[in-house]
């Protein structure tokens, strides 16, 4: 195997996956269809998702309880209730424009 030889893109898009923080919370109807909805993007876009869950962390319930799903890439919030695909695209080529 050749050590030099360059990454080929599916690689580069691994090795720089960008990672969304995806805040939940349990029985939360939109945030399960966020999950469906971003499952197939991830692959394609090529970022991950930490999903942080709310659920009795007082300070992260006060601060997200009301907008869930919420939705963040470098400290930019990307969507909150609903998936947007054009704005997850837009922020994600903001970020790795920086890379």
């Amino acid at each position: 195997m050749d050590q030099g030889a360059p990454e080929s893109p599916s690689e580069r898009k691994r090795s720089a996956a960008v990672v969304m923080k995806l805040f939940t919370a349990h029985h939360c109807r939109l945030c399960e269809e966020a999950h469906v909805v971003l499952a197939p993007l991830r692959e394609v876009l090529g970022f991950k998702v930490d999903v942080v869950d709310i659920t009795d962390d007082p300070e992260l319930e006060s601060k997200y309880r009301s907008r869930i799903p919420v939705a963040e890439i470098d400290g930019h919030v990307v969507f909150k209730y609903r998936v947007d695909e054009e704005r997850l695209r837009e922020v994600l080529g903001r970020v790795r424009g920086r890379v």
